[in-house]
């Protein structure tokens, strides 16, 4: 999903695939982490994809707030 949502930022500019791609990204090594064992305690993973998914969710807010596109000019 952070590919599809950045590699869709870079296609179309929607404002939360700037934010909830990279967010998917640092989510997943962090689960990666958590099976390593590196990141550990009591419900890690739940945290991790929790955490994830209410970061990716507000995304959604700021898009509502400041409009679904980016503005930010191409090269």
């Amino acid at each position: 999903m952070g590919t599809g949502c950045v590699l869709n930022a870079l296609r179309c500019r929607r404002f939360h695939c700037f934010i909830a791609g990279p967010v998917l990204w640092l989510g997943a090594v962090a689960c990666g982490l958590v099976a390593l064992g590196i990141l550990s305690g009591s419900g890690a993973l739940g945290k991790v994809i929790n955490g994830t998914l209410a970061v990716a969710a507000l995304s959604f807010l700021a898009e509502c707030c400041s409009g679904f596109y980016a503005r930010i000019k191409a090269r």
